[in-house]
């Protein structure tokens, strides 16, 4: 059996239950060995449900000293017997010692969510991260990005680069039909600083001062290359003409090359489709055996050299539109992350969302991360329950970890249920747990891949293939739905619903 445990597994088949079982296989075969357990799970709820089961069957199996084991315990018994190679009356007597250590030391019965974790990990390592020794948890990142924005309107008047920015923004979105209410857009859009997909931009953004000449140098490219994109479509136009045919003449007519060349030297932005492109990139102009084919050689390949023009010059018009049409937001947003250090270093406080921000930037560029020496010591197994909803940066947190405890050939276990994803909003990443044992590793890190290397040589994917919450009519019409709806409408993820 390999050491890092994988269930991809329905609702209601018993993953909890499952890993439930299996931290009790751990604790009751050395009974000391709960405090050397993780389980991670994503909210205080679920984290005090797997608690309660996990005491309760502890509970259950020490009562039975005083008596037969009940039928309706015996499987459970005898499951837990067959993990840990105990006998009944051993498994019974060491249920009773870990109850009681648990609650004579509660403290290390390590069962939290994955924040809470992170947490006190920086809480131990504050001055190595730079962190004030008695910095408070923000929870409500609201209320910073409120403060932040509202700090930032009181400077208008008084801060004239500032004044300038929001005036352009506001401009921009008066063309754009948009409310008037910036306050709130600014506060919708800044949202996004604590999202992970932040984290790379933030330094370049920072870095990088950019001018009201900027933006005004980006609006000047844009009108020349729009008045180098109707010169094409002008000159492809007269071309067709020249040669005594009409831009009707073309294969799909109106939809054709010749009306799309029309089109472009009106100033208008139509969508090359794949049969436009067709046209200049295979000759495909005519229908087949179409007698024109002769009259368009002398002008075919001017044609070409103005189709290909027109997309590329089509391709920068529209990354120069976003950059005019997001300038000014960019721009605020930098200002409002500026007010947020300002206000996060006059409060001590560190925002939930930073933490593993905070511990990815030590964490990915060394193999034995120096915050986790303590950590690592203590926890040898590791558990986490409802994996789809983990983020690329929690994940990437916790595999040192969990790279340490395979390296000594100790269990690890992960369950999880794709369909069951909901916390993309803050940050999950359900592809991840699909494409496990594989590792998202944009960047090439090389410790990354080793950590792969290593998931890989003790991964086993397992699948609980039957639900105790529905009847089995319901079951059945899923198992058909999916397998028809799965391959047509979300082949990206079809294999989530493969089982």
């Amino acid at each position: 059996m390999g050491n890092f445990l994988v269930y991809k597994s329905s609702a209601g088949s018993g993953k909890t239950y499952t890993l439930m079982l299996e931290y009790l296989s751990l604790a009751l075969k050395n009974t000391s060995a709960y405090s050397h357990i993780l389980a991670i799970t994503f909210t205080n709820k679920a984290a005090n449900e797997i608690k309660q089961r996990i005491l309760e069957n502890l509970k259950k199996l020490a009562s039975m000293k005083s008596g037969p084991v009940p039928d309706k315990e015996r499987e459970f018994v005898n499951r837990l017997m067959d993990n840990t190679d105990l006998s009944e009356t051993q498994l019974i007597d060491n249920a009773h010692k870990v109850l009681t250590a648990i609650l004579h030391h509660y403290s290390d019965f390590a069962v939290s969510t994955i924040d809470s974790f992170m947490h006190k990990v920086i809480r131990s390592f504050a001055f190595d991260l730079k962190l004030s020794m008695n910095f408070e948890v923000e929870l409500d990142t609201a209320s910073l990005l409120n403060a932040a924005v509202d700090e930032l309107i009181s400077k208008v008047g008084k801060d004239d680069e500032l004044t300038d920015i929001l005036k352009n923004y506001v401009i921009r979105k008066a063309e754009n039909d948009e409310g008037w209410d910036i306050s709130n857009d600014l506060k919708k859009n800044a949202a996004s600083l604590f999202k992970e997909k932040m984290l790379g931009l933030m330094p370049a953004l920072n870095e990088k001062t950019f001018t009201k000449q900027d933006y005004i140098t980006i609006c000047n490219t844009i009108s020349l290359l729009n008045e180098q994109r109707k010169a094409e479509g002008k000159k492809a136009v007269d071309l067709i003409r020249s040669v005594g045919l009409e831009l009707t003449d073309f294969r799909l007519v109106k939809s054709g090359i010749g009306c799309y060349f029309e089109k472009v030297a009106l100033g208008e932005f139509p969508n090359v489709s794949n049969t436009i492109k067709s046209a200049y990139n295979e000759d495909l102009w005519f229908k087949n055996g179409s007698e024109n084919y002769s009259k368009l050689e002398p002008v075919k390949d001017d044609l070409k050299l103005a189709g290909f023009a027109i997309e590329k010059t089509g391709d920068d018009l529209r990354f120069l539109e976003l950059i005019r049409d997001n300038f000014h937001s960019t721009l605020l947003l930098k200002k409002i992350n500026d007010e947020l250090n300002i206000i996060t270093q006059q409060r001590n406080v560190v925002p939930i969302s930073d933490f593993n921000t905070l511990i990815s930037e030590v964490v990915r560029e060394q193999p034995v991360p120096f915050i986790y020496l303590r950590v690592g010591e203590k926890f040898r197994n590791f558990m986490i329950d409802e994996f789809q909803d983990t983020s690329e940066l929690q994940w990437e947190n916790l595999l040192p970890l969990i790279e340490n405890s395979l390296a000594d050939a100790r269990l690890n276990m992960i369950v999880g249920d794709g369909k069951q994803a909901i916390y993309r909003f803050k940050n999950g990443n359900a592809e991840q747990f699909i494409n496990l044992p594989k590792l998202v590793n944009k960047s090439g890190n090389p410790f990354t891949k080793d950590r792969e290397q290593m998931l890989i040589h003790h991964y086993e994917e397992k699948n609980l293939d039957t639900n105790y919450r529905s009847r089995q009519e319901i079951v059945e019409f899923n198992n058909d739905f999916f397998k028809f709806a799965a391959p047509k409408f979300i082949p990206d993820n079809e294999l989530v619903y493969k089982e």
